[in-house]
């Protein structure tokens, strides 16, 4: 198998953002947007992974995987100069093949650049292109009349005629390292924006050039907040059409979201507006029902959360349990059968089998300074509107009163009642009347 060296172009300012920051740390469907690219390149098992790295250099470092190597590009002198960069830094003895990428392309797949690399054989080096409906600020492939590529212009230098031309080059490579080493520090910057361009390296090629057409939305370079919006759009897409075609159903999964690092088993319904990001896993049987919105959770078999539920990171919840509408847990657990069914909040607690938890019940638990745990044993009932005052244990089998306020243990199969003695005045508001 050929030896591959992947290189993520990340040096680039991203001016059309209007931003202060790096384009390469703006959010992407809860990742940095470079981390796409490099994380796609990763799949691909490349011997290298360059991230070349220049405008605000420090903050894109923060972001790059524990396995990328990072190269300085300290002058933006083109997409060729900084291939120059990477190539420095690979180990002389290096031999195989070496892709380039660039960081702001989240929506290309893994499957397209193995049929790239694939396409490299018999070939000094092979590029991706796309039809698109508006080439505006794309370089133009020329090819002759029999279909062969001759070369790449570049819109600022195309004539009339040229940027007619629909197809356009991506900007991702692949070549052989030897055509390389005979060509890329050969390349000059005569050309109205005085940089080093890869593009030029399809001359040096001689016809030994493959191309690889692919869907114009895979090769999206995201330079504004409107494609970054469409990426996303894009990205979210594809999770969900992947979950569902593994058993997940969806009421609407236009308004469905679905990070990334979530798992979800078959038999799960998802009814709409529902939001679940981080690494939440949820088991077979589940049901996320509207608006709910679910962070860094897990989610145990046949359990049924919302409507308006809020599972904050942290919260964990076993089989057939129950969180109701206008619920928030945060770092809470929740063994099997036990039920919130609304309007309470459950921070920092640890709940046991078959326990009910009453409307408007709130745990305390900060102090101001430092964080308290509650504990809820088996087959607790908690009235509603009562109010329990970390640190606290509740035993088994234990019940606490409707509004009361709960500063002390519980001892198993106790009734606990901490509110204040109801006191009727007779009469009193004849005389406000």
């Amino acid at each position: 198998m050929t030896k591959l060296a992947c290189v993520v172009l990340c040096a680039g300012q991203g001016t059309r953002m209007k931003s202060s920051r790096s384009k390469m740390v703006q959010t992407c469907l809860e990742k940095p947007l470079c981390r796409w690219s490099l994380d796609v390149a990763s799949s691909l098992d490349p011997e290298h992974l360059l991230a070349v790295v220049g405008f605000q250099q420090e903050q894109v470092r923060l972001v790059l995987p524990d396995s990328a190597q990072t190269v300085v590009q300290s002058q933006q002198l083109g997409t060729g100069h900084a291939l120059q960069q990477a190539f420095r830094a690979l180990e002389k003895s290096f031999s195989g093949a070496v892709m380039v990428l660039y960081g702001d392309t989240p929506l290309i797949r893994a499957e397209t650049l193995r049929q790239l690399l694939d396409s490299l054989q018999g070939n000094e080096m092979a590029m991706l292109t796309s039809f698109v409906q508006n080439p505006r600020g794309y370089g133009r492939i020329i090819r002759d009349n029999s279909g062969l590529l001759c070369g790449v212009v570049e819109e600022k230098e195309a004539t009339l005629e040229q940027r007619a031309i629909a197809e356009i080059n991506s900007g991702i490579y692949v070549f052989r390292t030897d055509f390389l080493l005979k060509h890329l520090f050969k390349l000059t910057n005569n050309n109205y924006q005085q940089e080093y361009y890869l593009t030029d390296l399809v001359a040096c090629a001689a016809g030994s050039v493959a191309t690889v057409l692919v869907d114009e939305a895979e090769t999206l370079g995201v330079n504004d907040y409107t494609q970054l919006a469409y990426a996303e759009s894009v990205l979210r897409q594809r999770i969900n059409t992947h979950w569902m075609r593994q058993g997940v159903q969806m009421v609407d999964p236009v308004s469905t979201y679905i990070g990334p690092d979530v798992t979800i088993e078959p038999d799960t319904f998802i009814e709409p507006g529902v939001q679940i990001s981080g690494k939440t896993r949820i088991e077979t049987g589940a049901r996320i029902k509207a608006y709910s919105v679910i962070e860094e959770s897990e989610i145990g078999a046949g359990t049924q959360v919302g409507p308006f539920a809020h599972l904050r990171s942290g919260s964990r919840l076993g089989e057939k349990c129950k969180i109701g509408n206008f619920v928030e847990t945060k770092k809470a657990s929740f063994k099997k059968g036990s039920k919130v069914n609304h309007l309470a909040y459950i921070g920092d607690a640890e709940v046991g089998e078959f326990c009910n938890i009453g409307a408007g019940t709130i745990t305390c638990n900060y102090d101001g300074t430092r964080k308290h745990s509650i504990q809820v044993e088996d087959g607790v009932f908690v009235g509603s509107n009562s109010t329990l005052i970390a640190p606290v244990k509740l035993g088994k089998g234990s019940y606490v009163g409707a509004g009361s306020v709960v500063t002390q243990d519980v001892p198993a199969q106790a009734l606990a009642l901490g509110r204040a003695r109801q006191v009727n005045k007779e009469g009193r508001m004849k005389k406000n009347n």
